[in-house]
């Protein structure tokens, strides 16, 4: 009767390893395979027949130095449990990373009278680390600020970028509001904004103002993203936040400096043009044709030859309301003295547009 009970538990074990998810390979002393379940098959491709007998050796992929497996068999026969992970070969000639833990089975007097390995793939886990680390060290090392919030607005992360923009360490700032960054009369907008995206609806890129750690205010243009997990449900929302400051300095800098030359060019009376190459355009102001004598109703769109056309007609001191093939539109850009020295920089430019070579751009 006990050893019916005791050939039933086995029955039973036998069955409940036969369906575990990681494989499992039961060898004697010698490293003769004595039993395989299931999913060594699934992990391997070999049968339980096709393994039956073999060494393990049939998994070898000649990835790793003969050292490797010394050291290896050099554990487990001294009665250790040895594990690691290495790269093994399926029966259809492609490898594998695979995670191994084996340990000697030993009887009741100590021997080893065989060896049991579990094993698990892990070549997708290891991709999916790998690709995340690589995706964190992209985001590390942007220059933009990129952080992530959960719905509660709770910030989950926070990037190096964040931390040149905001002064906030990633120590102080995950675990906050998202909305501690938001400048105040920005707030009103920041909810329903965070409503939409925890929605799931795409939100256009934004601009808005942000708060920096000493209290200074920071343009910056903001590109969010819902975060969705594998059900399509909104998990968290991400932010890329970049420091709009130097572009709008820029901007400033040009205006100012464009008004300053259309207050001198007004001052000396000087009309102001420019001729765009790419489409063949002259671009006039007011003065320009108050100094020719030309009605603004009377240009109307150019052909290739028409701009020069049109500036041979202006020397001549053509004074007619005729429709000259012209363009115009306003500009600030100091003007040729005469006509003669714009035709000829016109022309000069098409020569060179069409012969391939980028001309500078032709100021009058």
């Amino acid at each position: 009767m006990g050893q019916r009970a005791e050939a039933i538990e086995r029955a039973g074990l036998a069955e409940a390893v036969g369906q575990v998810a990681d494989a499992i390979i039961i060898t004697d002393p010698n490293g003769v395979i004595q039993f395989v379940n299931h999913a060594f098959t699934a992990i391997t491709g070999y049968s339980s027949m096709e393994a039956l007998g073999q060494s393990p050796r049939i998994l070898k992929s000649g990835r790793h130095p003969e050292a490797f497996y010394k050291e290896l068999w050099s554990t487990i026969r001294s009665g250790e449990v040895w594990w690691g992970e290495l790269v093994n070969r399926r029966k259809n000639g492609s490898t594998y990373l695979e995670e191994m833990r084996i340990a000697p089975i030993k009887e009741p007097q100590g021997k080893i009278k065989g060896y049991v390995a579990i094993k698990r793939d892990v070549t997708e886990l290891r991709a999916a680390n790998e690709a995340r680390r690589f995706l964190t060290s992209i985001v590390e090392a942007s220059e933009d600020a990129i952080l992530s919030y959960g719905p509660s607005g709770a910030i989950l992360t926070w990037n190096r970028g964040a931390e040149a923009i905001f002064g906030y360490s990633s120590v102080e700032a995950v675990g906050k509001h998202v909305s501690f960054l938001v400048a105040p009369e920005k707030l009103p907008i920041f909810g329903p904004t965070l409503e939409r995206l925890l929605k799931g609806e795409n939100v256009p890129l934004r601009r808005s103002v942000a708060l920096h750690k000493e209290g200074r205010r920071i343009p910056v243009s903001i590109t969010s993203t819902p975060i969705r997990d594998s059900s399509g449900e909104v998990i968290a929302i991400s932010d890329i936040l970049r420091d709009e400051s130097m572009r709008q300095n820029v901007e400033a800098s040009l205006q100012e400096t464009t008004e300053r030359l259309t207050l001198a060019a007004r001052a000396g009376g000087v009309g102001i043009f420019d001729y765009d190459i790419v489409n063949n355009t002259l671009l006039w102001d007011e003065q320009q044709f108050r100094l020719f004598g030309i009605p603004r109703h009377g240009f109307s769109a150019p052909t290739r030859h028409g701009a020069t056309g049109c500036i041979r007609k202006i020397g001549s001191r053509e004074r007619k309301s005729s429709m000259l093939p012209c363009a115009a539109r306003r500009t600030s850009i100091p003007s040729f003295a005469w006509s003669g020295r714009m035709e000829a920089s016109i022309t000069s430019a098409l020569s060179l547009w069409s012969s391939g070579t980028p001309p500078a751009k032709q100021y009058g």
